[in-house]
C-alpha cells in the first residue's frame, strides 16, 4: 500500500541512454614515471605548504613615550586594568590595535625572541619599536607543523604524475578531434586512442561516480539531443570526454521486489514519524494542562 501511495518517489524519471569515451590524467598513472630528484625540488620549491611556522595572534598598543607604556603595563599586571581598557584609554577598538597572526620571522627580532621564548598569552612589552613604545597582547598561539619529504612524497607523485598526464591529453585533443571531425565513431575512437568506451543512463538527480559526476559530463549529457555528434570536452581536471546519445527511455516505476530493501526503510521511518506526531500532541496537550517535563519523564534543557 506504501509503494502504491508513493509510486512517484520510487519512479525513475524519462533517462537518456548514453554511450561516451573519456580519458582521465588517472588512466595515464601508470605510462608515467617520476623522477624522485624532481619530487625533491617540487617539495623544496613549496616548503611553506610543508614546514609551517608556529604564529601569534597579536594585539598591538603603542604609546608615545616609555613612561606611559609602563604605566599601562604596570596596571595590567596589577590587575587595575584590562588589555580593553587600556585599549578603549587611548580612543581606540580592538579592530583597531589587531595585526593578525604573526610568525617568528615576521617581527622584529628583539620582540619575536621575547614573544615567542613563552607559550602564554596575555601582554608582552613595552618593547622598543620604530613607532614608539609598544605593549603586545599575545591572544592565541597558532602551532607549526612540519610534513617531512617521505610524508610528501605521495601528494608529489600524485601531483607530478597529474600535470604530465595533463600535459600529454591536451598533445592528443587535435588528433581526437579530427577523427571526431572525420566522422569517426566513439567506438572508433576508442579503438585508434587511449580513450575508453562506457555507457551511462542519465536522468537528473540520479548517482554518479567518476567522470559522470563532473559538472561538465551532466551538462552535455542534460542538453544532448540524437542530432549531435560526439564533440570532444574538456574537463576541469583535465579529463577529456565526447559522448552520443543512444536512446531515450520513458519514466518508469521500478518494481516493487526492485525497490523493497529501501521501501521497507522509507515505511518503517514514515510509521515512526506518525506515532511521533501522536506521542508529542499527547504530550502537548499535557503539558498546557499544568503537567511539567519532568513529572512526563522528560528532560528540560535551557538553550540561551
Amino acid at each position: 500500500a506504501f509503494y502504491q501511495k508513493n509510486a512517484d518517489i520510487y519512479t525513475i524519471p524519462e533517462s537518456k541512454n548514453l554511450s561516451y569515451v573519456s580519458l582521465t590524467p588517472t588512466m595515464l598513472f601508470d605510462q608515467i614515471e617520476v623522477n624522485e630528484e624532481d619530487l625533491k625540488q617540487l617539495y623544496e620549491d613549496n616548503i611553506d605548504q610543508y614546514v609551517i611556522a608556529e604564529k601569534r595572534s597579536l594585539q598591538r598598543l603603542i604609546f608615545s613615550n616609555e613612561a606611559e607604556a609602563s604605566s599601562a603595563f604596570t596596571a595590567h599586571e596589577n590587575g587595575t586594568k584590562t588589555f580593553e581598557q587600556l585599549v578603549s584609554e587611548r580612543g581606540l577598538t580592538s579592530a583597531d590595535v589587531s595585526l593578525g597572526e604573526f610568525s617568528k620571522t615576521d617581527l622584529d627580532e628583539a620582540v619575536a625572541d621575547k614573544i615567542f621564548e613563552s607559550n602564554a598569552l596575555g601582554i608582552y612589552g613595552p618593547y622598543k619599536t620604530d613607532l614608539g613604545p609598544t605593549l603586545y597582547n599575545v591572544q592565541k598561539i597558532i602551532p607549526g607543523s612540519i610534513t617531512t619529504f617521505e610524508e610528501a612524497i605521495d601528494t608529489l607523485q600524485t601531483y607530478t604524475k597529474s600535470e604530465n598526464a595533463i600535459e600529454i591529453i591536451n598533445g592528443m585533443i587535435d588528433e581526437i578531434d579530427d577523427l571526431l571531425a572525420s566522422g569517426a565513431t566513439i567506438e572508433e575512437v576508442a579503438l585508434d586512442t587511449d580513450m575508453t568506451l562506457k555507457t551511462a543512463s542519465y536522468y537528473e538527480g540520479n548517482e554518479s561516480v567518476g567522470i559522470e559526476e563532473s559538472y561538465e559530463f551532466k551538462l552535455e549529457a542534460s542538453k544532448i539531443s540524437k542530432e549531435d555528434y560526439p564533440t570532444l570536452i574538456t574537463l576541469s581536471d583535465g579529463s577529456i570526454l565526447a559522448m552520443r546519445l543512444d536512446s531515450i527511455k520513458p519514466s518508469f516505476l521500478q518494481t516493487f521486489e526492485t525497490v523493497k530493501e529501501e521501501l521497507e526503510k522509507d515505511w518503517i521511518n514514515a510509521e515512526n514519524n506518525e506515532k511521533l506526531k501522536i506521542l508529542s500532541g499527547d504530550i502537548v496537550a499535557k503539558l498546557k494542562s499544568g503537567a511539567t517535563f519532568e513529572s512526563l519523564g522528560l528532560i528540560e534543557k535551557n538553550n540561551t
